[in-house]
């Protein structure tokens, strides 16, 4: 079958699906991340890792952050909270290690 991913995914189950589809031997081209990795002005990627309970995201410094509304959202902001595919993975699965303890 076909998969189509949106923003609304979240990067756990982006994560998942990906950590599966390669430990089967698929490359990222094949799964269909073989796209340039598209960022907003400045600098601040597309992906969040978002706690939808709490309305908070983490951003890079492993800190839990409230998710402000867009008008209040700053560059500052953005450069901490948003990612590339590849730096959301990573950073969640260093928090998964870190959470734990």
């Amino acid at each position: 079958p076909d998969w189509v991913f949106s923003m609304k995914y979240f990067v756990n189950r982006v994560y998942d699906y990906v950590g599966a589809m390669r430990s089967l031997g698929h490359s990222l081209e094949d799964i269909g991340f073989d796209a340039p990795v598209v960022s907003r002005k400045g600098g601040a990627g597309i992906w969040t890792i978002e706690d939808t309970g709490s309305k908070k995201v983490l951003n890079s410094n492993m800190e839990w952050e409230t998710e402000l509304s867009i008008p209040k959202r700053d560059q500052a902001f953005l450069i901490r909270t948003r990612f590339d595919l590849e730096t959301a993975m990573t950073i969640f699965e260093q928090y998964k290690m870190i959470a734990v303890q």
